[in-house]
C-alpha cells in the first residue's frame, strides 16, 4: 500500500515504542452470573482509541469521529474459538434471549439485545454523540449502531468513546467466555471511499473546541508537548495518502457486505471486542464462544448517509 508522509514531521519514533500495536478495544471486560435472582450486568463502559490512522511508514493521522455496530437481532453470527459457526441468528442457546408470554410459553428467539446507550463523557474528544436503529430490522427499536463526529483526537493522545450496554446472563454452563465482537470504524478524513481516497483535499483538522490540532511528536523533539509554537497538522491538497481515510477493526463479514468490503482496509483477523466472563460456568470450563454482527448489519447501520461526513457515496466505502 502506498502511504503519504506527513508534510510537518514523522511521527515514525513514537511508534517504535508500540503505540501502533494497541488498536482500539473495549475498556472493560464484563462478568454476568446465573445464579439464583441474578440480573443482566449493566456496564458503563467505553471503546479505547490508543493511535491515529496509520500506514505502513509510520506516520498516522487524527481520529476524527467513530461509527461502531454491536450484534444484535438475527443478524448475528455464533463461532466457537476456533471461527467453527454454531449458528447464526438468535441467542445461540448462550445468552439469555428468550422471553416468556403471560402463559409462561416461550416466545419466538429474537436473538441478542445489548440494550446499547450512547452517552457524552468528558473523556470522549468527540462533541457529538448519535445513536443508530435500523427501521427495517426484526426489532426495529433497537439501537444497534453508535455514532461519533465533532472532534479529533490526536495520534500520540487517547481517547474513549463511552458507551452503555447490558449484557444477558450466560445460560450456558459449559461456555466460560463470550467475546462480543463489535464493527468499529475509526475516522480520519472527510468525504472519503475506496475510489476517491488517494485523492485530495486533506483538510485542517479541529478539535472539539474548534482549536487546530497539534503536533506533539517530532524528530527533533521527541518529548516536545504542547509548547507554544509546536507544529500543527495542515491541509493537504493532494491528500492524505492511500488508505488513511480510516481504520477498520474488524475482519471480512459473515454474508458480505456492499459497504464495507476493501480488501486492504479489513483486518485478517482483529475485532475490536467485549469480553464477557460466566461466573456461573462450570468448574473447569475452558470453551469460549464469540458472536458478531453480519455484514447485512453493519450495511444497514454504517450507511454512506450514517457515517457523513467522513464518507462519499453509498458503496465501497
Amino acid at each position: 500500500m502506498t502511504k503519504t508522509k506527513l508534510t510537518l514531521c514523522t511521527l515514525a519514533t513514537l511508534f517504535v515504542a508500540g503505540q501502533a500495536f494497541a488498536h482500539t478495544g473495549v475498556r472493560d471486560s464484563v462478568t454476568v452470573s446465573n445464579a439464583a435472582g441474578a440480573k443482566a450486568a449493566a456496564s458503563y463502559n467505553g471503546f479505547t482509541i490508543t493511535h491515529g490512522c496509520g500506514g505502513d511508514t509510520g506516520d498516522a493521522y487524527p481520529v476524527l469521529g467513530q461509527g461502531a455496530v454491536f450484534p444484535t437481532g438475527d443478524r448475528v453470527v455464533w463461532r466457537e474459538s476456533n471461527g467453527t459457526v454454531i449458528t447464526r441468528g438468535g441467542g445461540a442457546g448462550i445468552f439469555d434471549t428468550i422471553t416468556y408470554d403471560h402463559t409462561g410459553a416461550a416466545m419466538p428467539d429474537t436473538g441478542l439485545n445489548l440494550a446499547v446507550t450512547g452517552y457524552a463523557g468528558f473523556s470522549s474528544a468527540f462533541a457529538t454523540t448519535q445513536e443508530i436503529v435500523d427501521p427495517n430490522a426484526l426489532q426495529p427499536n433497537i439501537i444497534e449502531g453508535l455514532f461519533w463526529k465533532d472532534g479529533a483526537m490526536e495520534p500520540k493522545l487517547n481517547t474513549i468513546t463511552p458507551f452503555k450496554v447490558t449484557v444477558p446472563k450466560i445460560v450456558d454452563p459449559t461456555v466460560k467466555q463470550v467475546n462480543v465482537r463489535i464493527a468499529v470504524v475509526n475516522f480520519c478524513d472527510l468525504e472519503k471511499n475506496a475510489k476517491n481516497d488517494i485523492k485530495g483535499p486533506y483538510k485542517q483538522p479541529k478539535d472539539a473546541f474548534g482549536r487546530k490540532i497539534p503536533i506533539l511528536a517530532t524528530l527533533d523533539a521527541p518529548d516536545q508537548i504542547n509548547v507554544a509554537g509546536a507544529p500543527v497538522y495542515v491541509s493537504l491538497q493532494a491528500g492524505n495518502g492511500d488508505n488513511n481515510r480510516a481504520d477498520w477493526w474488524f475482519t471480512a463479514l459473515d454474508g458480505g457486505s456492499a459497504l464495507w468490503n476493501d480488501p486492504e482496509m479489513l483486518q485478517p483477523t482483529y475485532w475490536t471486542t467485549m469480553t464477557v466472563v460466566n461466573a456461573s460456568a462450570n468448574a473447569g470450563a475452558t470453551r469460549v464462544v464469540s458472536v458478531e454482527p453480519t455484514g447485512p448489519a453493519v450495511d444497514a447501520i454504517l450507511t454512506g448517509p450514517n457515517t457523513r461526513p467522513f464518507t462519499d457515496g453509498n458503496s465501497n466505502l
